[in-house]
């Protein structure tokens, strides 16, 4: 397993850990995000533009990335930077990882 970044979050006892980064207690194979993001709770609890939805963005699209699937990692990481960018600047740290990751992947 690649040694990828983590941004940590989400509602507690809903993600465990592999020492590398949040997993969601899901299947790994992603057809539907909106389906993982609402079994996490976080778009009713949150929104879809709150900084905690565009972590787990990351995690998953840290996910995708490690099982190959790197157009699908790019998307959900991309649109976890648009967020970050919007909600906490340009000069926030996650903001930073994210944007990173995703220059990681080419996007």
């Amino acid at each position: 397993m690649s040694n990828v970044p983590r941004l940590g979050g989400g509602p507690r006892g809903r993600t465990r850990s592999n020492g590398k980064l949040a997993v969601p207690l899901c299947p790994l194979r992603l057809g539907n995000l909106g389906v993982v993001q609402q079994q996490l709770g976080e778009l009713e609890v949150y929104g879809p533009e709150h900084p905690e939805v565009a972590i787990t963005l990351t995690n998953l699209g840290s996910v995708q990335q490690q099982l190959g699937e790197l157009e699908a990692a790019r998307a959900r990481i991309g649109r976890a930077a648009g967020i970050f960018q919007r909600r906490l600047g340009p000069d926030h740290p996650h903001t930073k990882q994210a944007r990173a990751i995703l220059e990681s992947l080419g996007g």
